[in-house]
Formats: structure tokens, sequence, C-alpha cells
């Protein structure tokens, strides 16, 4: 036991850092915003999308030139069609890119998406 009185975790857990930012912008048009953010915590941005309503919504191009001018590449690395599996995470986890350093995972999308994002 540690003196927190909790039992000392597992070798086999890894430390590791998760950054949440800390404020929530909404409203028409803040997705132009993204870009801004991102540049803050990263180099490039790796896009997960929901379904096309996405690519029908009107916010595609506002995201993707608010991305451009704050200086960061976008690439789209997975998209969700319902509630992700362990097969459909497996699937995406293999095609992302090799070089992963400096990215900042951006989702586009419902609930679906936001998990699937938060898994690569």
């Amino acid at each position: 036991m540690l003196e927190s009185g909790f039992p000392p975790l597992p070798d086999s857990l890894r430390p590791y850092e998760l950054t949440v930012p800390p404020q929530v912008r909404f409203g028409p048009g803040r997705i132009a915003e993204v870009g801004e953010i991102a540049a803050g915590l990263g180099r490039r941005v790796w896009l997960v999308t929901g379904g096309e309503s996405f690519a029908r919504s009107g916010g595609r191009e506002p995201l993707l030139a608010g991305i451009a001018a704050a200086g960061l590449s976008a690439e789209q690395v997975a998209g969700s069609a319902g509630e992700p599996t362990i097969a459909h995470v497996a699937t995406a986890l293999a095609g992302l890119p090799p070089d992963r350093e400096g990215v900042v995972v951006v989702a586009v999308g419902g609930g679906a998406t936001i998990d699937l994002a938060k898994a690569l």
C-alpha cells in the first residue's frame, strides 16, 4: 500500500499526459477558430469526423481554412459510423500515419465520433 492508502499501480501502466483545453467556444462560425486553438497544442491536425453530416453542414471549409491560416496541416484519419467497436478502433489505429509527434486530434461530430477520437 502507498501512503495514500491506494495499492501501487502495475508496472505495465505507463504514465501519460492528457491536455484538455480549459475553455469552450460555442456559437455560429466558431469552428473557424479551431486552427488557432490547435496551434497552441501542436503542429498538425488529425481529423476524426462523423458520417456525411460534416461535409453537408458547411463547416468543413471554415474549419480547414482556419487550420491552414494557423499554419497547420490537416489530415482526415478516421470517420465514425455509429458507436466505435474494438475492431473499428483497431482498424483506425493501424491506418494512422507513423509520425505522431505534434499531433492534435480534432473530433467533429457527435458522441460516437468523439469516442473514436479519444481512442486514437
